[in-house]
């Protein structure tokens, strides 16, 4: 039980983040019918299981309004391939095309699963990304001042703002 509230805890992390990021949430956990059939999947992937799609968060891009699909893994050890070819095949399975999809991934990805995941076209926050978009949320919350801030500004300039 520990384990699931750790990792129900960074998906909620990382939701708070795509909200200070102007993103707007349309769904967590979120199962989707799939487009492709059983036998299609087995011809353009092979070694993979037909399942029911399931995404940890549906989310739109606020200028783009675009929908991005997120799937948020947080272990001990850095992530493998395996993991960015299982998000690929449910994304291929609901017919949604791999660009859309939002790797969030702590502490970060292998070298050949970051290589996997940019073959796919996929967006990938982790390791210092990560950490570095962390890092910038906090600044777009309007702060005792109410300065509120847009995620490229440097320290400096908003030390220049505060003071």
């Amino acid at each position: 039980m520990a384990g699931r509230k750790r990792w129900r805890r960074f998906e909620d992390q990382v939701e708070a983040l795509l909200r200070a990021y102007r993103y707007v949430i349309e769904g967590t956990q979120v199962g989707i019918e799939p487009v492709r059939t059983r036998q299609q999947g087995r011809k353009a992937w092979p070694g993979r299981k037909y399942i029911t799609p399931r995404l940890d968060i549906i989310a739109r891009h606020p200028l783009t309004r675009r929908r991005r699909y997120v799937e948020c893994k947080r272990y001990e050890t850095p992530v493998s391939s395996g993991l960015v070819d299982g998000f690929a095949y449910r994304l291929w399975l609901c017919g949604i095309p791999s660009k859309r999809g939002l790797l969030v991934v702590q502490p970060r990805l292998t070298a050949p699963a970051l290589e996997r995941a940019r073959q796919y076209g996929m967006s990938v926050w982790h390791d210092a990304t990560l950490e570095r978009k962390l890092a910038t949320a906090d600044l777009l919350v309007p702060g005792p001042r109410s300065i509120v801030t847009v995620p490229y500004h440097s320290v400096r300039y908003l030390a220049r703002l505060v003071t």
